[in-house]
Parts: C-alpha cells; structure tokens; sequence
C-alpha cells in the first residue's frame, strides 16, 4: 500500500495518522479501498479539527487559569468574588479533560496495556485487538444513553447554573 500523501512541507500534522493500512499484531497490511483523492481530503479535514481542538484547549486552559487567578484576589483581597466563578470553572475543567481525552484517542497515545498483543499468535492478537477496540465504543453507546437521560433530567428541574444559563445547557 502506499499509505497517506505526504502533506506539503512544513505542514506535517502533530500526531500521527492511521490510514487503516496497518494492523495491530504487526501482520502484512491489506490494501485500502480508498482513494487517494479521499484520503486527502479527510487528512486535511483531520488537520483541520486537530488543530482547531488545540486551540480550544489551549483557550480553555488559559481562561481557567485566568479566571481562577481572578477570583483568588477577588475573594483574598476584596472579600468577595463571582457566585457564578466557580461551578464556571468547575465545568471548563470537566471540557479540557473531555477534549483532552479526545485528542488522546486521535492521537493514538492513550492509556493502552498491549503486552498480550506482542505475545500472542498474530489471528488471536487480532481478536483481541478488535474487541479492546470494540469494548470502549460499547461502553460509551452506554455512558451516551446514560449521560442524555440525565441531561434530560436536568432540563426538566430548570435550574441555573450561573446568571441566566440553564445547568443542563453546561451538561451537553
């Protein structure tokens, strides 16, 4: 196979992209169905949320650690501070995480435990590749399931979060 274009000069992405030419136990790849065109349309796609993930991020983190700074001298100096301050910061943190665990799934560098893949036979790695693969989507199809009638809960009850916003509004 021939893998991904190579994208131009000085445009290289941060992480590296799967182009499901490879395999998990290390066996002989199969050739993709997928045109070059299309591979390099959804690289520059993939570029493009990647980069535009990092930036809220980086936003995000930025604005927490502004935003804390703030109330820690509005409450230590002026004796006051935001109501609203810190269940806002409290739910900016649960995002970085969010998308921090997303970037670290995209990237392929999350917590993974392969030492059964290297040992065993390439057919049984293979099935246990797929099914260490398969178990986390079943767990989040659950977690989303979970997670909506919950939302839905909360936007029955009607309450604030801070000023006028909704808490369930925080909680999509």
């Amino acid at each position: 196979g021939q893998g991904l274009p190579k994208p131009p000069a000085g445009k290289e992405l941060p992480f590296p992209v799967r182009d499901g030419m490879e395999s998990f136990a290390g066996n002989e790849a199969t050739p993709s169905v997928v045109t070059c065109e299309g591979r390099d349309r959804m690289h520059r796609i993939s570029q493009w949320f990647a980069l535009l993930e990092t930036g809220v991020i980086i936003l995000l983190v930025a604005f927490v650690t502004g935003f804390g700074l703030v109330q820690i001298i509005l409450r230590n100096i002026f004796s006051t501070g935001l109501l609203w301050g810190d269940p806002f910061l409290r739910h900016a943190v649960l995002w970085i995480c969010m998308l921090g665990a997303v970037m670290a799934v995209a990237e392929d560098r999350h917590i993974r435990i392969d030492l059964l893949l290297k040992v065993l036979p390439p057919s049984l790695a293979r099935t246990l590749a797929f099914l260490a693969r398969a178990l986390p989507v079943l767990v989040c199809v659950v977690l989303f399931y979970a997670s909506w009638e919950f939302v839905q809960n909360e936007r029955l009850g009607q309450d604030l979060a801070f000023g006028f916003l909704p808490v369930w509004m925080l909680q999509l």
